[in-house]
């Protein structure tokens, strides 16, 4: 137990990466004993394959929580979530919205080029509200919370939220688009990595400018996560083919991107990394 603690100590980036990943992919590993890769946001979901999702998302802010309480002692824990109350954001409370205004821009692109399916925002909203919701919380503890402080002590900004970008975007929602994505062959893999690593680093890049601008505060970064994920459902373009859904995706890549290095440019991301008064890592 204590070579452990003491390796936790000497590396805890990859000590992070490594109980993260150990946790989600254990359970998401079990949803394919009881549903096919791409199968498992079809409806009804099955309750086994629900709860082994829901415990593989729990993984990130999991080992942020033991490697937090491990590492830095008793009311570590307290003092990190404690960040949660840093409510004064300034005019930084617009870029918490960058990933709704995204999404609204794609939308109105879709308009203008004559695409005129229906969309059902009211019966999209309730799930995109709760996934928002729960993917902020049992996130951003982990990925902004522990990982990115930690790398920033060693490396600049902009490179710190690609290394996080690609672990979280390339790594561990890979697995888990791999499981929801019902698309096959080239068309899946392309999905997989234009949604994961070339979307969530983009997205990754904004949420380190906005965790350093507010001086550390969770609560932007968690509403920021809420954004990404509740939008994206509730204002996904309809697409009436696999060629039209990875069209969409590619500009929803593009713009992100646009807004990221536009945003690490005006926030100084390529120096040396501030100091957050904040930080308990």
């Amino acid at each position: 137990m204590n070579s452990l603690v003491r390796f936790a100590r000497q590396r805890p980036v990859l000590s992070y990466i490594v109980l993260t990943l150990a946790w989600s992919f254990l359970f998401w590993g079990l949803i394919l004993t009881v549903t096919p890769a791409g199968t498992l946001m079809v409806e009804p979901m099955k309750p086994a394959a629900f709860g082994f999702m829901m415990l593989g998302l729990i993984g990130p802010t999991f080992a942020a929580i033991v490697l937090t309480r491990t590492i830095y002692g008793k009311g570590s824990v307290r003092a990190l979530y404690g960040r949660l109350g840093m409510w004064r954001v300034g005019v930084w409370g617009i870029v918490i919205l960058i990933p709704l205004l995204l999404n609204l821009v794609q939308l109105a692109a879709y308009t203008l080029f004559g695409g005129s399916a229906p969309i059902d925002f009211a019966a999209r909203l309730p799930m995109g509200i709760m996934l928002g919701m729960t993917a902020g919380f049992i996130e951003e503890f982990g990925w902004r919370g522990f990982m990115l402080p930690h790398l920033q002590k060693h490396h600049s900004p902009f490179v710190s939220a690609i290394i996080v970008g690609l672990v979280w975007g390339g790594i561990w929602h890979g697995f888990a688009d791999y499981l929801g994505i019902p698309q096959e062959g080239l068309t899946k893999l392309a999905l997989i990595i234009l949604l994961g690593p070339a979307l969530l680093t983009a997205f990754s890049v904004m949420l380190t400018a906005l965790y350093n601008g507010t001086r550390g505060s969770m609560l932007a970064v968690v509403l920021f996560h809420f954004f990404i994920s509740s939008s994206s459902l509730i204002l996904e373009v309809p697409t009436a083919s696999d060629g039209e859904r990875v069209m969409w995706a590619v500009v929803g890549v593009v713009l992100a991107w646009l807004v990221a290095l536009g945003l690490a440019v005006r926030a100084g991301m390529f120096g040396k990394a501030p100091t957050l008064k904040a930080r308990t890592v």
